[in-house]
């Protein structure tokens, strides 16, 4: 009878993941459907692009695509940089790891030559993913302290916690065990600190 009933909870809750994502979905069609060919609009597609972008990454990738083509019709930088950085992520999420090392190279240039630095540590993060997958683990761990850096010149303390946990990891996966436990550590340390300043400012 439990497990019945906690089958019956799961569909449901799936069945409302669903019908929510659908309703956003509809709701960034309608939007798009009424955007004049702006930079309103590459946003608006953009965001309809990511909601695709695990579950239809075909579809995400299509709509990336004319997202992209807008953005480059009316000049506008970081809707490029945007629509290529998640194009990046979908195909290596699709296993194309040369084909998201390029694009994500390209969306890096853009970045760094309009001084968007959130988006240009997001992307150098993003690469060192890909430099993971491609075996290349020394270029992966440039990248996370390149990003690291990034992070910490805008002062953005989830990401600077998100790129020291990835060096811990790596250096596990590499077998140093003493300097996974140290960044792991550290991480965790940040991570804490931050929770409780953020209690004590709610107070």
């Amino acid at each position: 009878m439990k497990k019945l009933l906690l089958l019956l909870m799961l569909t449901y809750c799936g069945y409302c993941n669903i019908f929510a994502q659908d309703s956003t979905t509809d709701s960034l069609k309608q939007l798009i459907a009424t955007t004049k060919e702006d930079t309103s609009r590459v946003l608006l597609m953009y965001q309809l692009g990511r909601s695709f972008a695990n579950s239809k990454p075909d579809t995400a990738l299509t709509i990336l695509g004319q997202a992209l083509e807008l953005s480059r019709k009316i000049d506008f930088k970081k809707g490029q940089v945007i629509n290529l950085f998640l194009t990046g992520n979908v195909i290596m999420n699709k296993g194309n790891y040369p084909r998201s090392l390029e694009i994500l190279l390209h969306a890096l240039k853009i970045a760094e030559e309009t001084g968007d630095d959130l988006n240009t540590g997001r992307i150098r993060g993003s690469l060192s993913d890909v430099y993971f997958y491609l075996g290349d683990i020394k270029r992966r761990l440039d990248y996370i302290r390149q990003a690291l850096s990034v992070y910490r010149k805008i002062n953005d303390s989830a990401r600077i916690v998100g790129a020291i946990t990835n060096m811990g990891d790596t250096y596990e996966k590499l077998d140093q065990l003493d300097s996974a436990l140290a960044y792991t550590a550290l991480a965790y340390k940040i991570s804490v600190s931050q929770t409780i300043w953020t209690i004590k400012a709610l107070r």
